[in-house]
Parts: C-alpha cells; structure tokens; sequence
C-alpha cells in the first residue's frame, strides 16, 4: 500500500504504547495498544483510514451538519512525527488520562 504523504502505522513502533483518540465535542475517548493495531492493520496501514473508520458511526458525523462535524483527534501524534525536539512543545491537555474510557468504533 502506498504511503501517499500518510503516516503510518509503522511510524509509531518504538514511540507509542497505547494511541489515545479523544473527541472534546462529544467526550468520547478511546485508548489502543499500538502493536494490536499494527498486527489488525499491518505496518503499512494508514492512521487517517483508522481514524475515518472509528468515527463512522459518530452522530456528529451523520448529523450532515460541515460546520459541527466530529472532534476526534489523536493529540499525542504531533508530538512524536515532528522532529523539534518535545520540550520545544506546549504541554498537552490529556484528554485521556482524566476521561472515562469509551470506545469509537468497533
């Protein structure tokens, strides 16, 4: 499967344990362990299909409403996928850490 400018499942070995996908518009947060993902998706599978498919089923989405559409984001990535180094970052907001645990998707 062609990379396309994506990131991939692959760019996270080493950098990630679990992968946090969080919504700030609905609170729905789901935590994933990185190495089941890559073993379900293969090392060449692309983040941004993954993230499509877990919110398919978000009213947000359905809604039909471009203005209102689902807020879920996987806000650890930018700080592994860019090369400044991670003190140069703001601290993050864990979204995560502090909500209750409650899957996207399938």
């Amino acid at each position: 499967m062609p990379r396309e400018g994506a990131t991939i499942f692959s760019d996270l070995i080493g950098k990630f344990d679990l992968l946090c996908l969080a919504c700030g518009k609905c609170g729905r947060v789901g935590r994933y362990i990185v190495a089941r993902l890559i073993r379900q998706r293969g090392r060449d599978g692309k983040i941004v299909d993954w993230l499509d498919e877990m919110t398919a089923g978000c009213p947000k989405n359905s809604a039909h409403n471009m203005n209102d559409r689902c807020g879920a984001r996987c806000s650890d990535l930018p700080r592994v996928l860019y090369s400044f180094p991670m003190s140069a970052l703001p601290p993050k907001a864990d979204m995560c850490g502090a909500a209750r645990d409650v899957r996207f998707g399938p």
